[in-house]
């Protein structure tokens, strides 16, 4: 009776829906399935890109052919503007800020590591005519995953791990149809799996691949440890030294959690050995807050954690802090 009271209620309640956790464990389909229609706003090109206007031909043909100031926005989802109406992200809040000084082109996709969005600039825009190029950081920027350069990271290099799934733990792989119909079973499997995950170590490194990691959680800070960050820090240090644009770095958060702080704790050690021109943006976030931990009406979604429209608006105005920098610099 309980098994069935547990799922009439996930089928029709919210009670389940852990919809004030700033951190939940369960999101319910009808959440995970909201940004799939938000996504298609705006415009997206026959690449991937998502646009506030449609163009005609490939965005880096749109940039190269673009006669004012221009500047390239390098990135993923966050550029993308994941879970959010293409009106709302921040590159597009940002353009709203300059229009009248440059033409913002954000060139990010969903997923894209760092070793990607470096590798498509040094394919597609690293000879074009720009004026400004600002490269974001994300904490999960540093997947090795991609080839650029040096770098060359098969998809196996770093995985997530399923083995703490319910049928995987009980070797009944048979049990995974119950995920497709049984809501408790979907409820049961995120709870458990995510008290799991919390206790089991990564394994594997770059010398010794692959890495496997268990949660996002640790996947993340897995991506921190020395042997990916160095390498990380390398692309950006490959870039810097080989490009010919004006360029600046605008750390972009996902939240003001304690993990998020201390990744981007040390990504200003870096940017501040390295000399480069960077704007952080972690202390204005936490006081967005109050310094309390980010609220779930705060996400993109209530499905999708990333940044909602008041973080967009912080990075925007970021943005234009860095554009003014690197345009400063320019004439120095």
């Amino acid at each position: 009776m309980a098994a069935l009271a547990l799922e009439l209620s996930l089928r029709y309640t919210t009670i389940f829906d852990q919809l004030e956790s700033p951190a939940p464990t369960y999101r319910p389909n009808y959440l995970s399935n909201l940004s799939q229609v938000v996504n298609k706003t705006g415009h997206i090109t026959e690449g991937g890109f998502r646009l506030s206007k449609s163009i005609e031909t490939t965005l880096a043909e749109a940039i190269e052919n673009e006669k004012g100031c221009k500047i390239v926005v390098l990135g993923d989802s966050f550029v993308f503007g994941a879970g959010l109406p293409e009106q709302n992200r921040w590159t597009t809040l940002f353009q709203s800020k300059i229009s009248n000084k440059c033409k913002v082109f954000p060139v990010g996709k969903k997923g894209w590591t760092v070793y990607e969005y470096l590798n498509y600039y040094d394919k597609n825009l690293s000879r074009l005519n720009i004026d400004f190029v600002i490269l974001t950081i994300v904490s999960n920027d540093p997947h090795p995953r991609g080839t650029y350069r040096q770098f060359k990271f098969p998809p196996e290099t770093m995985t997530r791990s399923n083995d703490n799934e319910i049928a995987n733990r009980l070797g009944i792989p048979q049990l995974v149809y119950f995920r497709k119909y049984l809501y408790s079973y979907q409820y049961v499997e995120a709870i458990v799996k995510a008290l799991l995950d919390s206790y089991t170590p990564s394994v594997g490194s770059l010398k010794k691949p692959p890495i496997v990691s268990y949660g996002y959680r640790n996947w993340e800070l897995r991506l921190w440890q020395p042997d990916t960050f160095d390498a990380y820090k390398e692309s950006l240090n490959t870039f810097a030294k080989d490009t010919k644009h004006n360029f600046g770095f605008l750390s972009t958060p996902t939240s003001n959690s304690k993990d998020q702080k201390e990744i981007f704790t040390k990504v200003k050690i870096f940017m501040d050995e390295a000399g480069y021109t960077h704007v952080a943006t972690m202390n204005e976030l936490d006081a967005l807050f109050d310094g309390k931990l980010r609220p779930r009406n705060e996400w993109a979604n209530l499905g999708d954690a990333h940044p909602g429209k008041k973080q967009s608006e912080l990075y925007a105005e970021k943005a234009v802090e860095l554009y003014e920098t690197i345009n400063n610099r320019k004439y120095e």
